[in-house]
């Protein structure tokens, strides 16, 4: 007996004397038998004594192809109406003896793969039979190994077709129709099987497995000015789950990950495309990887004074912590700047100050694995250093970080839960033990503001309102321009960048939103939980 599942969700069936196909539900909805073929021996006696094989396909055009056992013919094409369209039939050098269909494809040509089992002298064959002349077919070398028992036969995008003898060598081999025989064969006797060579060939017992589609989200395109680019990507698989991604820069290794991100330093100036396929949990790859071509721009000549040299001096790195507020400390030598650069998680991005090549600064983790980069630029260039970082904390439902670009200016976050309590720098911590566990007054952030029931904290259904006041200068003219990043469950949700137009220290506190409406700026309204 074979089974197929159809792209409408139906299952063909062939077994016995019937094919037949059934709906979601287990009702039969059409069928072909042995009797259909026999009523039809008065108008073509080239089919009189056949039987159904043991192979069955749906065709693209709504027909389907079934094998059938007989001494002049392959298979027969059958159209929803059950009228027999075409007969596959043997040619004049066709070889005698019990041959059976074991699979075949249609193929984008129109002509059809055949792959044929049973002679005990030939072996099995692989046919292709000209859509022109349904009368004929084309034998092709079979290569070097006498394969016995193909147990199908699929079309590949290069032109080349896979077989795959499933019982006696446990072999995939691939057969290439333009030379007439077998061009590479792929061992299976350790597993996993190398499903990157096998492409879309059938893995045996199994429905034939949708491979999945990639889409890289973020990273640059056209030109940039640096050499260090960041690209995020995502995957996802009509029948299955994505486990992992492939990822290749120009002509490099293919390198595997589980991230869906990746940071590339110093890839050299020039023309570069990164490629990336997505993996189910089959195997299978995506046979059309997304990819991205962009120029890095190479800078001018080298002047005088030579670029910045940026070391991460505390926390060491691979630290693990367990609090989620840590100080990330460290020197730039040959800087002559007063500030620089912070990057947490590739997305997280904060200015530091930076006092006679020194900087300290406060950073706030999510729970697990951080990345922390920091980045100086003078005439020479831009240099960085990255660490990473654990922290054990219990994960969060909520998230808030607050930063802003100017220094000598004390900006403030503002988180309202559902229940009308406001943590702000007054009152840091709610009720429900939703917490500003960081408040900073002189310039740059961070401000940061969390709620975590994994450490007894009680999440209320609703709205938690996210704001931010624009406290005093310190010096500062003009506006600031402010950054909110908020993470939901551990995971990335938004980031908000925007400008608030003057200071008011007279308008702080809750409630106080409407009294000098640019000093204040409303973020969002995050519901949880």
């Amino acid at each position: 007996m074979r089974a197929d599942r159809l792209d409408n969700g139906n299952t063909l069936v062939l077994g016995g004397e019937n094919a037949e196909e059934f709906n979601k539900d287990g009702n039969r909805v059409w069928w072909f038998s042995d009797n259909e073929i026999n009523s039809r021996i008065a108008l073509d006696r080239s089919l009189e004594g056949a039987q159904l094989g043991d192979s069955i396909e749906r065709l693209t055009s709504g027909n389907t192809l079934i094998a059938i056992s007989h001494p002049s013919a392959y298979a027969i094409e059958v159209t929803p109406e059950r009228y027999i369209s075409a007969i596959y039939l043997k040619n004049e050098n066709g070889v005698s003896g019990p041959e059976t269909v074991a699979g075949f494809d249609k193929l984008s040509s129109g002509d059809t793969l055949l792959a044929v089992n049973g002679h005990p002298v030939h072996g099995s064959s692989i046919m292709l039979v000209d859509d022109a002349d349904m009368g004929r077919f084309e034998r092709r070398p079979r290569g070097d190994n006498g394969y016995q028992a193909i147990r199908s036969i699929r079309e590949t995008e290069s032109g080349s077709r896979f077989l795959y003898a499933a019982w006696e060598l446990n072999e995939v081999v691939e057969f290439d129709t333009t030379k007439g025989g077998a061009v590479q064969t792929l061992m299976l006797n350790s597993r996993p099987y190398n499903a990157e060579q096998i492409g879309i060939f059938n893995q045996p017992g199994k429905d034939r497995n949708l491979t999945p589609q990639t889409v890289i989200e973020s990273g640059p395109s056209g030109t940039i000015e640096n050499d260090d680019p960041y690209f995020s990507w995502s995957g996802s698989d009509p029948d299955g789950t994505v486990v992992g991604y492939y990822y290749q820069l120009d002509n490099g290794q293919r390198q595997f990950t589980t991230s869906s991100s990746q940071s590339f330093y110093n890839i050299g100036y020039g023309s570069h495309t990164l490629r990336v396929w997505a993996k189910d949990n089959y195997g299978a790859f995506d046979p059309t990887p997304d990819e991205r071509s962009f120029y890095s721009k190479e800078p001018a000549p080298p002047p005088s004074e030579p670029p910045p040299i940026v070391k991460i001096t505390s926390p060491s790195d691979g630290a693990v912590v367990d609090v989620r507020v840590i100080t990330v400390s460290g020197t730039i030598q040959q800087f002559s700047g007063n500030s620089a650069t912070l990057v947490v998680n590739g997305d997280r991005v904060q200015t530091i100050d930076v006092s006679n090549g020194s900087f300290s600064a406060t950073v706030i983790l999510t729970s697990g694995k951080n990345t922390i980069r920091v980045s100086a630029t003078n005439k020479g260039g831009t240099r960085s250093h990255e660490i990473t970082v654990t922290s054990t904390t219990k994960p969060t439902k909520l998230w808030v970080q607050l930063t802003w670009e100017e220094d000598q200016s004390d900006v403030d976050l503002y988180t309202t839960e559902p229940t009308g309590d406001a943590a702000w720098y007054h009152h840091k911590q709610n009720p429900s033990g939703g917490f500003l566990d960081v408040d900073n007054t002189k310039g740059y952030g961070p401000e940061h503001y969390y709620i975590s029931t994994e450490e007894g904290h009680t999440v209320h259904e609703g709205d938690y309102v996210i704001r931010v006041h624009y406290f005093k200068s310190h010096g500062h003219s003009g506006p600031i321009h402010a950054r909110v990043i908020v993470y939901k469950n551990e995971r990335f949700y938004n980031e908000y960048t925007f400008p608030i137009q003057k200071d008011n220290s007279d308008a702080t506190g809750p409630g106080n939103w409407d009294k000098d409406p640019d000093s204040w700026h409303y973020v969002d309204s995050i519901q949880l939980p």
